[in-house]
């Protein structure tokens, strides 16, 4: 460029007469003019110099630029990738979480109807045992009261005899009437009034005994009944209560035996299988937290980036 400016200064050759003094005039200002122009080139020189000095810094600032972003671009894909990996877990967990929730009610229902069968076939067991201790209270007392019949009966018989034990010689018969008393009763067994009340006292004690016994066994029967309406809720699984690959479990163990208080062994397997599967489960949404603080961790890497 100061090439140019240089070429553009057209300097005439002196001519000698009286024109000289013009020409020095317009020599002197196209002089002046190439001058600035010099001027002007010799800054733009420096200033191109300088720029061509930074090139190389420049040059170095770029080529860290670009290996940066080669880097970033890098980050981004496999965070990304991640990303979509954790989402696919984050599926499955949710997966595992409803299942989890049905899977654990369903454990629960057949735990409890397991333990509701054992505690009817017990309460079971105590409503025989009340029964044969009533029916054994009854029996005494029914031989307690024909023994107080007896006694009635043996005193009726022998009451001539006891009077006649009373007469002496010459005395009226309290029946007859008659003096004479040629042949006397005689009584084989002796009862006393006394001894009839004491059998009555001890039968109605034992009338008492068979009352308690009797309303012992009322109560058990109702509690009976109150376990049998326990299990038969727990049994009954609605289709509405669960999805049909999770009530699977249920039909199988719902299948009522022939004893409603019998827990079958088919019952007890899909009892373990549900525990299994339950725990298993439990074990995979446990991992939750970790795919949580991974997932923010991510983002927060992208964000960055």
């Amino acid at each position: 460029r100061w090439a140019t400016w240089v070429d553009a200064i057209d300097l005439p050759e002196p001519d000698e007469g009286s024109g000289g003094a013009v020409d020095s005039v317009e020599d002197a200002g196209a002089l002046a003019e190439g001058t600035l122009c010099l001027e002007q080139a010799r800054h733009e020189a420096v200033a191109l110099r300088r720029r061509s000095e930074e090139l190389p810094v420049l040059a170095e600032r770029l080529s860290r630029s670009r290996a940066t972003l080669s880097r970033t671009e890098e980050l981004v894909t496999r965070l990304t990738e991640e990303a979509e990996a954790d989402d696919v877990v984050r599926e499955r967990l949710q997966h595992d979480r409803e299942r989890l929730t049905a899977s654990a009610a369903e454990l629960d229902r057949l735990d409890a109807l397991i333990a509701a069968r054992r505690g009817a076939r017990a309460v079971e067991s105590d409503l025989r045992r009340a029964t044969d201790e009533a029916q054994a209270a009854r029996e005494h007392v029914q031989e307690l009261r024909a023994g107080v019949q007896e006694l009635v009966a043996a005193r009726l018989d022998n009451m001539a005899g006891e009077l006649a034990g009373l007469l002496s010689e010459g005395d009226p018969c309290s029946v007859c009437g008659s003096t004479e008393h040629p042949r006397l009763a005689r009584s084989t067994r002796v009862v006393t009034p006394e001894d009839i009340e004491a059998a009555r006292a001890v039968a109605g004690d034992a009338e008492r005994v068979h009352e308690a016994a009797r309303q012992a066994r009322g109560e058990v029967a109702a509690q009976l009944e109150v376990a049998r309406a326990e299990v038969l809720r727990l049994a009954a699984v609605g289709p509405s209560e669960c999805r049909e690959s999770d009530c699977e479990p249920a039909a199988a163990a719902s299948d009522a035996p022939a004893d409603l208080f019998e827990v079958s062994p088919a019952e007890l397997a899909v009892r373990e299988e549900l525990a299994t599967e339950v725990s298993e489960l439990r074990t995979s949404v446990s991992g939750a937290a970790e795919v949580e603080r991974r997932v923010e961790e991510r983002a927060a890497r992208l964000l960055r980036a």
